[in-house]
């Protein structure tokens, strides 16, 4: 074999895969036979070898490659700039505002009914001050101090003749003998 044989194969393989880009594209190729390419067979034959060729540019096109140099800015794709993020919102000051409406104040709550008492006693002496209770409800007696709690009442303070008790802002008074 003919050492200039697989050189011209190469060629031909070359020229076949721009002939197939060339379809892709849907531009028909032109193809040129060149006597000076020939091959001799293995019985010695002469073969000429067909070479596709590019398509000739027409005159307008090879006007506007002459013209347009290869790195004008003309013929260099557009880069691509990201869009500016959009500034953040400043956050005002928060200034609460007058109400347009007011809402009416609750009505406050009605006095506790007061418990039914009666002071029967008192006593002082070195564990404090104590007076002695009663229900009439039923019948039950108790002593109580300062700050012991009584039907839902608290004992605020006491004296020889009264005891006071009080509960969520209300004030009783339950007077000896009463």
């Amino acid at each position: 074999m003919p050492p200039i044989l697989p050189s011209w194969a190469a060629l031909a393989i070359g020229a076949a895969a721009v002939t197939l880009w060339y379809y892709e594209r849907g531009a028909e190729p032109v193809f040129v036979v060149l006597p000076s390419l020939t091959t001799q067979s293995s019985t010695g034959a002469s073969e000429e070898v067909v070479v596709p060729s590019l398509p000739v540019p027409t005159a307008e096109q090879r006007t506007e490659i002459v013209l347009n140099a290869l790195f004008s800015p003309s013929r260099t794709p557009e880069r691509y700039v990201p869009p500016e993020p959009e500034p953040e919102p400043e956050f005002e000051e928060y200034v609460e505002e007058e109400p347009i409406f007011e809402e009416p104040e609750p009505e406050p709550l009605p006095p506790p009914e007061p418990p039914l008492l009666r002071m029967l006693g008192y006593i002082r002496d070195d564990a404090g001050e104590r007076a002695l209770l009663n229900d009439p409800n039923d019948a039950s007696e108790r002593w109580f101090s300062l700050g012991d709690q009584i039907k839902g009442w608290t004992v605020t303070g006491m004296t020889a003749s009264e005891v006071t008790l009080t509960q969520n802002g209300s004030t009783f008074i339950v007077k000896l003998y009463e």
